[in-house]
């Protein structure tokens, strides 16, 4: 026993170390959780190893398991060779119900006709296809027919005809206007739509970009020491501040005539990234001619 509480011991320390390894090697934090569910049923298969193998039961729970896997095993090759061995009896009694009913359609004195049987189960269908329509006394004679000799009522079998009636020639009618309509060229009114109204928005960006340009420029000119400014904003696809909600700021050119005074360059670049919110890097500030 000391032996087995000894591996134990040392199992668990082996499953502690592997277990942290894994957790921290993880890409993604989302997966963290399914890793932790493997470990816990491994834990658990340890555990539960060591305490039968303490407890002396470890063989007999082997050859338990391995005596109820080998019934289990038999019981599914019974259950599938019973299964296998109705459907082939269905397939021959399908094959057989198809061949007398061929015969009763000839002693009807209707030719040319496909029959198809399925059996599901206690479940009984029948298809017949004709090449051309039957009389309504052949009809009748036909559903006597199935009913003596199959008890096959109106509810488990079908007639489909190659002749077209007046409901199959109005149903085609209908698919032949609808394919019509689909084929119709689509009006180009919503693509227009959208070119202009992309149009617009390109537009008011460069107005809206201009008027933040001009704002900037006359804020700085007011700065002392600053004198006549240019500014040039380049635009991105986020969020600003100052303009709408789907433009960014990436880059500010700043062409101002007392570029020439470092201290004055200092507080152009501390008042756009006041303003905008950028990095320094995306300002350039520039001498004036």
């Amino acid at each position: 026993m000391k032996e087995e509480i000894t591996g134990l011991v040392r199992n668990l320390a082996v499953f502690y170390i592997i277990f942290t390894s894994v957790i921290q090697l993880v890409p993604n934090k989302k997966y963290e959780r399914y890793v932790r569910n493997f470990m816990a049923l491994l834990l658990i298969y340890m555990v539960c190893t060591a305490v039968f193998s303490i407890m002396g039961k470890t063989a007999q729970i082997t050859e338990a398991f391995s005596e109820e896997y080998q019934k289990e095993t038999a019981r599914l090759d019974q259950q599938q060779g019973q299964e296998l061995q109705l459907f082939y009896l269905n397939r021959e009694y399908e094959k057989e119900i198809q061949k007398r009913i061929l015969e009763i359609l000839e002693n009807t004195g209707i030719k040319q006709a496909e029959v198809t049987v399925h059996i599901e189960g206690e479940n009984l269908s029948v298809v017949i296809c004709l090449q051309k329509n039957i009389t309504e006394e052949q009809e009748r004679r036909l559903e006597d027919a199935l009913w003596q000799e199959f008890e096959i009522g109106k509810e488990k079998y079908q007639i489909i005809t190659g002749g077209m009636g007046k409901q199959q020639w109005i149903l085609l009618l209908l698919l032949g206007l609808l394919l019509t309509v689909a084929a119709m060229p689509v009006s180009r009114h919503t693509s227009e739509t959208t070119t202009v109204q992309k149009n617009i928005l390109d537009t008011g960006s460069q107005v809206e970009k201009s008027q933040v340009e001009q704002k900037l420029a006359d804020l700085l000119e007011s700065v002392e020491g600053v004198g006549k400014v240019k500014v040039m904003v380049m635009t991105g696809g986020n969020k600003s501040l100052y303009l709408s909600e789907e433009t960014e700021i990436t880059g500010v050119l700043i062409a101002a005539e007392g570029a020439g005074d470092p201290v004055t360059v200092q507080n152009i670049q501390q008042a756009v990234m006041a303003l905008f919110q950028v990095d320094a890097h995306k300002i350039k500030i520039m001498k004036m001619k």
